[in-house]
């Protein structure tokens, strides 16, 4: 665990049990880290983050904790940065905690976080419906290892800041309209370093640094832009290079995956399914056809 709370941000974490987290996900997304934990047993907790951390668990952990976590409906709370916790969970327990670091945060929201901005904000979340829906489909990124690199959690932990932090984000769209495009010189150098780099994990703070925006600006005027997101963007250009090759190379389906960087053919045919509505290997015997009538 304490290799966690470094990453995490961790002031503070002290447990009268064992408690095994998993998956632990404080190495794929910069700036957040992602554990679930079942535990069968009753224990008590000592806990104080300087991230901001937004839970989803059962009511024996909810129920119990000194002082209470904000409230954000359904089983989702969030625990105020710096705000120590205290608790006697009964079993049984199951918690899933997302935590966004200071960091991340201050580059998402482009000011200075503080608990007191993390209070004013958390009281005006209305969605969250949505925010459990974001929070499970991160769980299954990272419990499938995030197979196709950090972009698409970092766009859904972009969405979560989003919903998060309703009043700040207002504030700055009035400020962003200055800027409502990306230049067709920017997008170019964009789409030129995820076409250079597809088989490489890319992240969202990269792009946008390559154009001096926010990570937050940068997703915006990017969408607006292609009419997909980033991580959308990415997939897709992975499946074109990939069809391309499968129609014209008679390299395996998983040395093709692995080259265009997916985790595997599945991971492969997945994102095949979605973009095309097909598999890989339909490209593949269209070929292998073509080559027959040409001999």
């Amino acid at each position: 665990m304490s290799n966690l709370g470094v990453l995490l941000g961790n002031l503070k974490y002290d447990v009268s049990r064992a408690i095994t987290f998993s998956p632990v996900s404080a190495g794929v997304w910069r700036g957040a880290g992602l554990t679930f934990a079942r535990t069968d047993f009753s224990f008590s907790s000592d806990a104080a983050f300087s991230s901001l951390a937004l839970q989803r668990a059962t009511r024996s952990l909810t129920g119990v904790l000194r002082p209470a976590n904000v409230d954000l409906g359904g089983d989702l709370s969030a625990s105020i940065p710096e705000q120590e916790y205290r608790a006697r969970v009964t079993a049984p327990m199951e918690c899933a905690t997302l935590f966004l670091t200071r960091p991340l945060l201050e580059t998402a929201l482009d000011t200075k976080y503080s608990p007191s901005l993390s209070v004013q904000n958390l009281a005006n979340v209305r969605n969250s419906g949505f925010l459990a829906h974001l929070l499970e489909a991160l769980l299954e990124d990272a419990r499938a290892g995030s197979p196709g690199g950090p972009l698409l959690g970092e766009s859904i932990i972009m969405a979560i800041i989003k919903v998060l932090h309703p009043i700040e984000l207002g504030k700055m769209e009035i400020r962003d309209r200055q800027r409502s495009v990306l230049s067709s010189r920017d997008l170019t150098k964009v789409t030129e370093l995820i076409d250079a780099r597809l088989s490489a994990p890319l992240h969202m703070e990269q792009l946008a640094d390559l154009v001096g925006l926010s990570v937050r600006q940068f997703s915006r005027l990017f969408r607006n832009a292609k009419g997909v997101s980033p991580h959308q963007y990415v997939v897709s250009a992975r499946v074109e290079r990939a069809r391309h090759l499968i129609s014209s190379t008679a390299k395996s389906l998983d040395e093709i995956a692995w080259s265009v960087g997916f985790a595997n053919r599945n991971h492969m045919a997945a994102a095949f399914n979605k973009v095309l509505g097909v598999t890989p290997s339909h490209f593949r015997n269209s070929h292998t056809k073509l080559s027959f009538i040409r001999v």
